[in-house]
């Protein structure tokens, strides 16, 4: 135990330190984002900051995944987790201008309502004229714009590479149901989706009637890193009073209609009045796609279209209480449409280049040491 905490006790040294440096000196900062410089320039700068060898590595390991340009946010975040092993709550704060005794006052306003009794909380406050005014305040999960008291919250889904995010304020009209933007290309008709979409990382977006599901590219990308840009995004959206959807939407799938036998109603009527609303509560959505031959056809959406336990959702879950029910059901299948169909395509494509590239950096890296 003794040795864990003294390994943390180090990493923590060696954060506080790096930071220190990257705001003390600006060029080095510079050094790690320039694409001009190489990675063996990178790895001899890491050594000469004298940080421990498990914090070097991390650094390296930053490096060779292409994520040198993060490292500021990095170092911050890291800061932040450090922070919190301390048992310390960490605020961070941009304002326009310095800090004056009524800012001041509502910022220890909002402090005192985050945080518990006696916690200490550590402040880091940075000057930025381009927000025009206010203070916005990022403390734990909580992203709040003082100058017009937005609050967003982020929730958890049973898919790790899915958050729910709560404005606190509508998203969707009531009675309009969910859209569901897979790729950037059907965002088209959503200026929230397509400004989120603009967050580098970010692989789809799910829109409910009072929440935003975020499914990120993949598992090294961090919520820590992607939150605060995501929460940037729908602050400055809400802001432009610009319509979260410019389209007439359709009336969802699952919808009974006149024209639907008995079976086909009872189905569509227990999604939507028992299913539906527990998965949207997870920041997913289920819509009706077909029935044929005691098979029932549904769409995933949202945080449940790559989530883990998808499978299990629809099996345990779906099929069971559909078979309970309705005795001519006989199982249940997940569809896609075109546009899924395309953007998991696409996505495909993009980790291939990927791979490629790094296969022929691995290459050329091993020709110039063999030159050598």
């Amino acid at each position: 135990m003794y040795s864990k905490q003294k390994k943390l006790d180090q990493i923590d040294a060696d954060f506080q330190k790096l930071d220190s440096l990257l705001t003390q000196h600006k060029s080095i900062g510079d050094l790690f984002r320039n694409p001009g410089v190489t990675r063996e320039q990178r790895m001899a700068l890491i050594k000469e900051l004298g940080v421990s060898d498990m914090t070097r590595a991390t650094l390296e390991t930053l490096i060779d995944n292409r994520r040198e340009k993060k490292l500021i946010k990095f170092v911050s975040v890291m800061n932040r987790l450090m922070a919190a092993n301390r048992g310390e709550l960490s605020c961070r704060v941009i304002t326009a201008k310095p800090l004056d005794a009524k800012s001041r006052s509502e910022l220890d306003s909002v402090l005192k309502q985050f945080s518990k009794k006696d916690e200490k909380v550590t402040v880091e406050t940075t000057v930025d004229p381009s927000i025009m005014g206010g203070m916005i305040v990022e403390i734990g999960d909580r992203y709040i714009d003082m100058s017009r008291t937005m609050f967003i919250q982020s929730q958890e889904t049973p898919n790790p590479n899915s958050l729910k995010f709560l404005p606190g304020r509508p998203v969707l009209d009531s009675g309009v149901g969910t859209r569901d933007f897979p790729n950037i290309q059907s965002a088209y008709c959503s200026p929230l989706a397509k400004q989120l979409f603009r967050v580098e990382g970010v692989k789809s977006v799910f829109l409910g009637s009072d929440f935003i599901t975020i499914t990120k590219q993949h598992d090294d990308i961090q919520w820590q890193v992607l939150k605060p840009e995501i929460y940037g995004a729908i602050m400055d959206f809400f802001t432009t009073n610009l319509p979260v959807v410019n389209d007439d939407i359709e009336p969802p799938a699952s919808s009974v209609s006149s024209e639907d036998d008995d079976t086909t109603a009872m189905i569509k009527e227990l999604l939507d009045s028992r299913i539906r609303p527990t998965v949207q509560e997870d920041g997913g959505d289920v819509t009706f796609v077909s029935f044929d031959d005691g098979i029932v056809k549904l769409k995933l959406q949202g945080a449940c279209t790559s989530c883990p336990s998808s499978m299990v959702t629809l099996k345990n879950g779906i099929q069971n209480m559909l078979q309970f029910y309705i005795p001519e059901v006989k199982g249940v299948e997940q569809t896609e449409d075109e546009v899924d169909k395309k953007a998991k395509k696409e996505f495909e494509e993009f980790e291939e280049k990927l791979e490629h590239d790094e296969d022929e950096e691995e290459k050329e890296e091993a020709k110039s040491s063999s030159k050598k």
